[in-house]
């Protein structure tokens, strides 16, 4: 949630400088490798909060439906954006962008996620996230036994 905090940040501050004229070609570029480095960790969090969100019976239809929908906002995004350039100009874009990540903020928080579908069907009580030391030294020790990369030539 905090990159979605941080990218709609980021998109309330870019309106208000075109809306008020004092963009600048070196804030778009700020914002771009902003967004960037959010978007690095966001995907991968989203894409996490699929499986804990449902089922593990309805894992596959959850990844596909996430799927569909990122492709589909892919491809009807930019046509959403000339509409608006041409009818509202520039700055309703990043302000119509604002209202979407603000939507996605409120619905995160209201999102709760399935005990059972960590753990595949038996309740377990979540004690919370681990911490990024016991991540850092759990992803090491996969590393260190796994042999191959699956989908690698090697």
């Amino acid at each position: 949630m905090v990159a979605q905090v941080l990218a709609g940040l980021m998109y309330a501050v870019l309106a208000l400088l075109i809306i008020t004229g004092h963009i600048q070609p070196w804030h778009v570029y700020a914002t771009a490798f902003g967004m960037a480095i959010v978007q690095t960790f966001h995907q991968p969090a989203r894409a996490a909060m699929v499986a804990d969100a449902v089922p593990p019976s309805q894992l596959t239809n959850a990844i596909g439906l996430t799927s569909i929908m990122f492709n589909m906002a892919r491809s009807t995004g930019p046509a959403l954006a000339g509409f608006l350039i041409a009818t509202l100009g520039t700055a309703s874009c990043y302000a119509v962008q604002v209202g979407f990540y603000l939507l996605a903020i409120v619905w995160t928080l209201q999102l709760r996620p399935d005990p059972s579908a960590a753990t595949g069907g038996a309740a377990a009580p979540r004690l919370g996230p681990p911490s990024a030391r016991a991540s850092s030294r759990g992803g090491c020790s996969v590393g260190a036994t796994k042999r191959y990369v699956p989908g690698s030539s090697s």
